[in-house]
């Protein structure tokens, strides 16, 4: 007769099956909407959210017949560790370019945004104060470009606020937001600001494809 022990460890374990079957794959299937784009794929995931995209090479991409684009929805496999580039929500078409490729060596900065707003703005190696607005619905996940006036404009000005935005670095381009120099202390309208002269800094700092995560208190 079999001990306790070993009728356990004989048990069929339905989540341990799952696991392990996925451990096994090396491909992870999804669908999608994809682009064409030279060498490369873009590819927008219908269960994803709207308007974000990664770019891919197309061979790390399967699609089910010898399209490599379509208008709709399509059902693709992509090998589990391919490397990818995350697209900004809202701008998509900056991120396409026809001629050159996308550095995936992206800078990184990270945004901590508490219930009042207030913040602080993590980069090379640093954290800085910052203002927010709060309850804002700020993308958590986003890439800037860091190219001069497509998506980093020295000052740009606000006709919705009639006023100069100074060392802007834009973030959610559907929306109107940018990072930008401006009061730490009391109230944003929803841009986030840097104080001079990390405004500047920051600015100059962005020199490239950025990846910025923001998370807040009221997420």
């Amino acid at each position: 007769m079999a001990s306790r022990s070993n009728e356990k460890a004989n048990q069929f374990s339905l989540d341990l099956f799952v696991q392990t079957h996925l451990e096994k794959k090396t491909e992870i299937e999804l669908e999608a909407e994809v682009r064409s784009d030279g060498e490369h794929l873009i590819i927008f995931p219908v269960r994803g959210a709207p308007g974000t995209a990664f770019r891919v090479l197309n061979s790390d991409v399967r699609l089910p017949d010898a399209e490599s684009s379509s208008s709709g929805p399509m059902r693709i496999g992509l090998k589990r560790n391919a490397p990818c580039v995350r697209l900004t929500a809202g701008v998509v078409d900056d991120f396409v370019p026809q001629d050159s490729e996308v550095d995936v060596a992206v800078k990184r900065a990270k945004i901590r945004l508490e219930a009042t707003g207030k913040g602080t703005l993590s980069y090379a190696g640093k954290s800085v104060p910052c203002l927010g607005k709060a309850n804002f619905p700020y993308a958590k996940d986003l890439t800037v470009q860091g190219s001069i006036d497509v998506d980093k404009f020295k000052e740009k000005y606000s006709n919705e606020w009639s006023a100069w935005m100074y060392w802007a670095v834009l973030i959610m381009g559907d929306r109107g937001v940018y990072i930008h120099e401006g009061a730490v202390e009391g109230t944003s309208a929803g841009c986030i600001h840097l104080a001079a002269p990390t405004a500047k800094e920051f600015y100059d700092w962005v020199d490239g494809p950025t990846r910025i995560e923001i998370s807040y208190a009221w997420q």
